[in-house]
């Protein structure tokens, strides 16, 4: 599991998301963009023994960058709109951990920047979003302590297998999502349509024999649609 770290605002914090995520056992720790400086006394101080993970963290400019190194992509989110508008449905800590055992692949979990957390715009180039439910008064948590909730929960899972990568074939699925919607002319908005389905089928964490399944089905499908 990859942890990236958007934009970060405060060494400290970064140092103290190191600690945590050693805690659980996660080691590679991604900084998109720094806002700060990295390597620092206070970095050090906060990370404690888990300094290494701080200077083995890699500086990328770009959510983009990450997405092409995993499978899934899990944004998080402190605050959610309440209407209907919001075009995302959000996984509890518990719900996330029971769909990604289910499913393979590489992972990263995305926390947001300290000030205002990561941007709608962020959030739809994740596959999946979680959030934490938090008193109504005082929503927003720490950083730091939100990835303490969501890597508890991830650490549960057991892993009995190596799992394994299906950015391919995930790429395959989505290619004749997008084939059957534009063959079906009666429906109003395709490219909503294309997107809800494709977050159904992240938030389902795929096996690849469960994708192969799928393929063969959309592929079928493609083909009679084409006959007709």
């Amino acid at each position: 599991m990859k942890v990236v770290f958007v934009e970060p605002e405060t060494s400290g914090n970064i140092g103290a998301l190191a600690r945590v995520m050693n805690n659980f056992g996660e080691r590679e720790l991604i900084l998109i963009n720094p806002q700060c400086e990295v390597e620092t006394g206070d970095t050090r101080a906060r990370a404690k023994h888990a300094y290494d993970t701080v200077k083995n963290a890699r500086k990328l400019e770009n959510l983009d960058q990450v997405k092409k190194e995993v499978d899934t992509l899990i944004g998080t989110t402190g605050q959610i709109p309440d209407n209907y508008k919001w075009e995302r449905t959000h996984l509890t800590p518990i719900q996330l951990r029971e769909n990604t055992k289910k499913g393979g692949g590489d992972k990263a979990l995305v926390m947001g920047r300290e000030g205002k957390g990561l941007s709608n715009e962020e959030l739809r180039k994740c596959d999946v979003v979680a959030h934490i439910p938090t008193d109504e008064e005082y929503p927003v948590m720490n950083i730091t302590h939100a990835a303490t909730v969501f890597l508890y929960e991830l650490h549960k899972i057991e892993e009995t297998e190596k799992r394994e990568k299906i950015s391919k074939e995930k790429e395959t699925l989505f290619k004749y999502v997008d084939q059957i919607v534009d063959q079906l002319q009666r429906i109003k908005k395709p490219g909503e349509t294309k997107d809800i389905t494709k977050r159904v089928l992240n938030k389902s964490f795929l096996h690849k024999k469960e994708a192969y399944a799928l393929i063969s089905f959309f592929k079928e499908t493609k083909r009679k649609l084409e006959d007709q």
